[in-house]
């Protein structure tokens, strides 16, 4: 059957028409799906996972060591803390101690004839107190809260049975009255500078004449 020229062309441009709309909707179609694959770039912000590292802020967790360290120094500190175990008050020569809990050197201050001075009580091997004997350089200067005096160059404790010697505070005169429990008892001359020591004979202060 022969077609007339223009129901040629009708149906060229008909099938022609069709053609092109399908393969631009399949192009499209393809164009818009493979751009959606682009899409998948998106992907790359999975890169904030990097931002997990943040967790590494758990490294503060290390700070717990400065707890440790705390609870370490808490813990030695409380062993320096022995002087806590020396007795309010000084004590007396002999009174029993505990080397394993006073085995730190006591000190206690004390005002003497030559102004304040500092002694010291240790626990001995034996677990009693006892002073820890220094040199000196008055001969009997004596001190008002110890019964400690300056003995040939030493500072003891009084071990008398009896109380320790007594010293007036000021020095007293040749041939004054004394006390029996007076002692020997040492002062400056006027002119604080010599040393001169006193003698009680049970009635009356005797000096030893070294004051010009």
């Amino acid at each position: 059957m022969q077609l007339s020229p223009r129901l040629n062309l009708l149906l060229l441009c008909l099938v022609g028409a069709g053609l092109s709309a399908g393969c631009g909707e399949s192009s499209d179609s393809q164009g818009s799906g493979s751009g959606g694959a682009g899409g998948s770039g998106g992907a790359g912000g999975s890169g904030a996972a990097a931002g997990s590292g943040g967790t590494a802020g758990a490294g503060a967790a290390a700070g717990s060591g400065g707890q440790t360290g705390g609870n370490a120094g808490q813990s030695s500190g409380g062993s320096a803390g022995n002087e806590a175990a020396c007795p309010d008050s000084p004590p007396r020569n002999l009174e029993p101690c505990s080397q394993a809990v006073n085995n730190a050197a006591c000190p206690y201050q004390a005002t003497c004839t030559t102004g304040a001075k500092t002694f010291e009580f240790v626990c001995g091997s034996d677990d009693r107190w006892m002073l820890d004997e220094k040199p000196c350089e008055h001969q009997a200067e004596h001190c008002g809260e110890l019964p400690v005096s300056c003995n040939q160059g030493t500072w003891s404790y009084w071990k008398g049975v009896n109380a320790p010697p007594t010293c007036p505070i000021t020095r007293p005169e040749g041939d004054a009255p004394c006390t029996p429990n007076d002692g020997e008892c040492g002062y400056f001359c006027a002119d604080g500078v010599t040393w001169t020591v006193l003698y009680c004979t049970g009635q009356t202060w005797v000096s030893d004449g070294a004051c010009p």
